[in-house]
């Protein structure tokens, strides 16, 4: 029971954190390095951006291109179809393997499919079953 709490808690915790915690944190210190580091050492953006506080309210204004970027990203352009292919190339599991904890019903599946007198489709079950068990 206390172990469980404490997974649990641990995943609340990531989230919470990766969310809501570090992230304005993250934007802060990207802020402050873009500014002090790359603006203040080019003249040009120097007078665009003449102090901190000029350079924070311009800021935001970077989330709607970051929208727009991920929404061409997902919707208009190939390179999320193939993060996915690559994805499912480099993941045994979402195309010739079970999960572990699978193999129960599958080995039900196919002994119903036997009874059913579907011999190649329970055929082709067990092996897939033989070939996650390696």
């Amino acid at each position: 029971m206390i172990l469980r709490h404490l997974q649990r808690s641990w995943f609340f915790f990531q989230k919470g954190y990766g969310t809501y915690l570090s992230l304005p944190f993250a934007l802060t210190s990207f802020a402050t390095t873009v500014y002090y580091l790359a603006i203040r050492s080019v003249p040009a953006l120097t007078q665009v951006f003449p102090n901190f506080t000029n350079f924070l309210i311009i800021f935001p204004l970077v989330y709607p291109v970051c929208v727009l970027l991920g929404w061409l990203h997902y919707g208009k352009s190939n390179q999320y179809k193939h993060e996915q292919e690559i994805s499912v190339l480099s993941n045994p599991y979402s195309t010739n393997k079970i999960a572990p904890i699978s193999y129960a019903p599958w080995a039900l599946f196919s002994a119903l499919a036997r009874k059913e007198g579907l011999n190649e489709a329970a055929d082709q079950m067990d092996e897939i079953i033989r070939r996650s068990q390696k």
